[in-house]
C-alpha cells in the first residue's frame, strides 16, 4: 500500500483529508509541524507530501526545498497555495477533495512503475 503524509494544523481538513485517502486505498501518517514532516521524508520513503500552506513553523516553501534534496522525485502537494515553489503542486482554496484526488492520482501513479 502506498503512503501518503498529510502535513497540517487544521483539524477538520486533516481528519476529512486522511479519510479521503484511507477510502482511496493509501496508507496515511499525519502531522501538525511541517519541520516534523521533513523529519519524517528523511525516515520514511512517501508515495507523496501534501502539505498544508498555513503550516505550523517551516515554511512550505523551505520544507519542498529540504525534500526535494532527499527525496528528488517524490511527489509533493501544497493545499491552500496560490503559487508553487519549484518542484510542487499547489491546489488553491478552497481544497475540494475530488480535485486533490486526481491530482495525488496524477502524480503519485508515475513513480510507482
Amino acid at each position: 500500500m502506498d503512503k501518503i503524509l498529510i502535513c497540517t494544523p487544521d483539524p477538520i481538513f486533516l481528519k476529512s483529508l486522511y479519510a479521503f485517502l484511507r477510502e482511496q486505498g493509501y496508507a496515511v501518517e499525519t502531522t501538525e509541524q511541517t519541520a516534523r514532516a521533513v523529519q519524517r521524508v528523511f525516515e520514511t520513503h512517501y508515495a507523496a507530501v501534501i502539505l498544508d500552506a498555513d503550516g505550523v513553523g517551516l515554511s512550505a516553501r523551505e520544507a519542498v526545498r529540504i525534500m526535494k534534496r532527499v527525496a528528488a522525485e517524490m511527489p509533493v502537494i501544497i493545499a491552500g497555495a496560490t503559487c508553487s515553489p519549484e518542484g510542487a503542486v499547489c491546489i488553491a482554496e478552497p481544497v475540494d477533495l475530488e480535485e486533490l484526488g486526481q491530482a495525488i492520482r496524477a502524480i503519485v501513479e508515475p513513480h510507482l512503475n
